[in-house]
């Protein structure tokens, strides 16, 4: 697999800043993770929203509309330096007067300087193999715990008895798989709206498009993608290839996984095609309705643009119906 994902912002690293972290710590940087452990009224972000900020002031995520996060730095710095964790309020009850949030609100933040090595790593090893983890921040001493056993419910936040704890589970993965001017277009997207992406493909153009905006590749010398199978729920699939007859060998490993979302390109006529060769194969109705077609939230897009928008956001949406992102 070629191109691994770069750390440049996007929505995913907005979100998602461990990665961040574990590369500043990585190179010998010392660092702060920022929680949003307190909501007094409305906030465009979620409780259990994150910063990470690196001691020369450099960060990624946010914990408000825009309006906090220079000020947040400037805190997370002040807290490296002094080696000393804090909690911080803005907006309503706090004593940064000068700081004015437009909501109305009040929001609690907690900063932990240099959370503890065991923590990350056992959090960072945790993440590369896609399991689910809970990080518990005491909220007294900075100290930051790493538990393997998190929730049931994706994004489970609890505060009690001076402890927060934040679930984290993995991020939305796509395969997209096929060949033609489709594929980099939904990869862009789709990695630009967070999602970690890759692109199978048994065409040398398909995938050097895919290459040149850095997309993790594989070839595909036979009809399968063995990944397929393992997919977990977390991950969505979409197939695009102008021979259809490619599709059963894939649809026949994926309809076999987890994933979320499976959707295939094609016409209403070929969709229509494609479940009756599904029916004649004997696939249970159940597992054929897994198969969305045709594919993406604006009917009937043409060019590539609107198509993978449309695609992207239809994953995006069958996300948040099952819960799996805020």
């Amino acid at each position: 697999m070629s191109s691994p994902h770069s750390l440049e912002p996007n929505a995913q690293t907005s979100d998602d800043v461990l990665p961040h972290l574990w590369a500043w710590r990585a190179a010998g940087v010392r660092v702060a993770l920022l929680t949003l452990i307190g909501i007094d009224g409305g906030s465009p972000r979620p409780l259990g929203a994150q910063m990470a900020v690196a001691e020369d002031g450099r960060s990624v995520g946010y914990l408000s509309g825009g309006c906090l996060e220079r000020s947040l730095a400037l805190q997370a710095v002040s807290a490296i330096r002094e080696n000393q964790s804090r909690q911080v309020r803005y907006g309503r009850g706090s004593p940064y007067l000068d700081i004015a949030l437009p909501c109305g609100s009040g929001l609690d933040i907690h900063i932990v300087q240099n959370p503890s090595d065991e923590a990350i790593e056992r959090a960072k090893a945790a993440a590369s193999r896609r399991l689910p983890f809970a990080l518990e921040f005491d909220l007294q001493t900075g100290a930051v715990t790493f538990d393997s056993a998190p929730g049931q419910r994706t994004g489970e936040l609890i505060r009690s008895r001076g402890v927060f704890r934040r679930t984290y589970w993995p991020g939305l993965r796509l395969h997209v798989i096929g060949s033609g001017p489709a594929i980099p277009a939904i990869a862009a997207v789709a990695q630009a709206a967070g999602l970690h992406v890759d692109v199978a493909s048994p065409d040398a153009l398909t995938l050097a498009a895919a290459q040149s905006i850095h997309v993790a590749t594989r070839p595909m010398p036979s009809p399968r993608v063995p990944e397929l199978a393992d997919a977990d729920r977390f991950t969505a699939v979409v197939l695009a290839f102008h021979d259809h007859e490619r599709e059963a060998p894939l649809l026949a490993d994926v309809m076999q996984s987890r994933c979320f979302y499976i959707g295939a390109l094609g016409s209403r006529a070929v969709h229509a095609a494609r479940l009756h060769a599904l029916a004649l194969a004997r696939v249970p109705p159940a597992a054929m309705a897994r198969v969305r077609g045709p594919v993406g939230l604006i009917a009937g897009a043409k060019s590539v643009g609107p198509l993978a928008v449309g695609i992207v956001a239809e994953i995006l949406a069958a996300a948040k119906a099952d819960g799996l992102i805020d």
